[in-house]
């Protein structure tokens, strides 16, 4: 058994109407184990009366993640990746809503138009499919174009949303692939002008 406690007294976060803890289960939430947690606030008088804490039996556990059938994840894509500027991790999407498939995301993070980043993906076999990316739109993400092999596949994509949000399904149109690994590269190609950056990221591929 482990016991932590973390002191907010040198750094003390005040707060006027709520605040939210969350507990990190292990670098990027992959961690699977049980955890619990209580704390304590220094509270000012007078205050409003707290709502009554719900009954226990109307708490209902947190729902497993969404999980895209037969999608190849975003996060798998992340270990080959190679960029010719900008670091590629996997970014945990849970804090921004449900919508993310296994709630992760790869990141790529180059700095300016012209930058690319190569990974790769298996296709179950040799022919044609039609490609589905669900990609993640922000206000600092990009304009992409999708290759496959070195081949574009597609129309440039803008990436740019005024906050946070699952792109959904968005098809690039019939690809053929090899069966086993296809070189997958993003090619930054500018951004949207009210965009603050040149981001990008990849929920999932769906192949059909």
């Amino acid at each position: 058994r482990v016991c932590a406690y973390r002191w907010h007294i040198e750094d003390a976060m005040p707060f006027h109407k709520s605040i939210k803890f969350t507990i990190e289960h292990g670098h990027a939430n992959e961690y699977k184990a049980d955890y619990s947690s209580v704390a304590y606030w220094y509270q000012s008088e007078p205050h409003a009366a707290f709502p009554d804490l719900p009954e226990l039996k109307t708490q209902q556990p947190i729902p497993p993640p969404l999980k895209l059938q037969g999608a190849i994840e975003g996060e798998s894509l992340v270990a080959g990746a190679k960029a010719t500027n900008g670091t590629v991790t996997v970014q945990n999407m849970a804090d921004y809503g449900p919508q993310w498939s296994g709630n992760g995301q790869l990141w790529w993070q180059p700095t300016k138009a012209g930058e690319e980043m190569t990974t790769s993906f298996k296709a179950p076999k040799a022919g044609q499919f039609i490609m589905v990316v669900y990609f993640t739109k922000a206000g600092d993400y990009g304009r992409i174009q999708v290759l496959v092999n070195g081949e574009p596949v597609g129309s440039e994509v803008d990436l740019f949303n005024g906050g946070v949000v699952n792109s959904g399904p968005v098809s690039l149109g019939k690809v053929t692939l090899k069966e086993g690994a296809n070189a997958l590269t993003l090619k930054v190609t500018g951004k949207n002008a009210s965009s603050g950056g040149y981001l990008s990221g990849i929920d999932a591929i769906l192949l059909k």
